[in-house]
């Protein structure tokens, strides 16, 4: 069968059982529009579009109503359409369907419910997909999970994802209203004036952001999707940033991690770091648009390391700082040593019971402050 061909059958044939076309009918649509088989009689036409049917029905592209007496199939009056899932298999390549297998666990957190997005044939065509050897050995054996503590999902309201994936198919703008981090103090009030444009949706550690700005002068800022209480889909169309790029504005945002406001500048930042804890800084070195780190290695390796970084003093600078408790130590600025040595000494008080077995105070190159 010439995939032309069947292209243009699969675009005439009904995907839902209430909308089955029979063969006339079928044969009717196909040759509307300006085709070679056109010149064809009735007849040729008629074999024409049932050598088609019988090759998709082969194909097992096809479900059938039977159009005879007590289900017996009668192909005059048979009626037919797709089985979506079958359409999906007969096109799906191993590599996209090893992609797919992949993207499970982001696919269905942007598309939002299964039955409405219908993801889940999607994925379930990618499991029945017959792969070649490399790819099955992939699948089998590659896992992509997050990193850190498990934490569960924010828990999205299930009117307020369709609104921004609607959105940005359509290039409408959005009105909403959300909730602060505390929880109390609500932001944007539903009002005409505050029609948002969607730039982009970011998927990241179980939460997804929306990427939005309300006009062409406006800076775009990222809204977590879990604080949004209401969201309307306008019928206005937003207005386009032609020269935003949605990767470069990651970037620049340090991943979605906000900077802190009292700290608005890039500052220098110098760590003294244990010799047990630096292999945490060597294999996964911190990286900075400003440049990269400098690190001084002592002549004794039982020595403290110091690292020196320019970036930006985001919410997630402390407690990356703070999960490696007393094998780092913050040098300066003094705004980040105060920072996070205020929040560790209140953290200490939380434990006075516990007798420490270790102290690294002894630790050559640590300060004594």
């Amino acid at each position: 069968m010439k995939i032309e061909v069947l292209l243009d059958m699969i675009l005439i044939f009904p995907k839902s059982r209430n909308e089955a076309k029979n063969s006339t009918e079928i044969q009717l649509a196909y040759f509307k529009e300006e085709k070679p088989e056109n010149k064809t009689d009735r007849g040729s036409r008629n074999k024409f579009i049932s050598d088609q049917i019988k090759e998709m029905e082969d194909l097992e592209l096809l479900e059938v109503i039977p159009g005879g007496a007590n289900g017996i199939r009668n192909r005059r009056y048979d009626q037919y359409f797709l089985g979506e899932s079958s359409v999906m298999k007969h096109f799906m390549k191993s590599e996209v369907a090893l992609n797919l297998l992949f993207s499970k666990q982001v696919m269905p957190s942007i598309l939002g419910d299964d039955n409405e997005f219908k993801f889940k044939n999607v994925y379930e065509a990618a499991l029945a997909t017959r792969m070649g050897t490399d790819e099955l050995a992939l699948s089998n054996k590659i896992r992509l999970i997050p990193d850190g503590i498990q934490r569960k999902e924010a828990s999205i309201g299930k009117s307020i994802l369709p609104v921004f994936v609607s959105a940005i198919k359509k290039n409408n703008s959005v009105l909403l209203s959300y909730r602060h981090r505390n929880s109390r103090h609500i932001e944007d009030e539903i009002s005409e004036e505050k029609y948002r444009t969607v730039l982009g949706l970011v998927v990241k550690e179980g939460a997804i952001y929306a990427v939005t700005c309300r006009g062409l002068q406006d800076t775009p800022t990222h809204i977590p999707l879990h604080r949004v209480l209401i969201a309307i889909e306008s019928g206005h169309k937003g207005q386009p940033r032609r020269e935003f790029i949605l990767d470069d504005y990651i970037k620049q945002q340090n991943q979605l991690s906000h900077v802190i406001s009292e700290y608005p500048e890039p500052i220098e930042m110098v760590l003294k770091v244990h010799p047990d804890a630096m292999w945490h800084f060597d294999e996964r070195a911190i990286i900075s648009e400003y440049g990269e780190a400098v690190v001084i290695t002592p002549n004794n390796d039982s020595e403290w390391r110091t690292i020196k970084l320019k970036l930006a003093f985001t919410v997630q600078l402390p407690p990356f700082i703070w999960s490696h408790a007393g094998w780092v130590e913050v040098v300066s600025p003094p705004e980040l040593r105060t920072y996070v040595g205020e929040r560790i000494r209140a953290a200490a008080t939380l434990y006075k019971d516990i007798d420490p077995k270790f102290d690294l105070k002894g630790q050559p190159g640590l300060s004594q402050s």
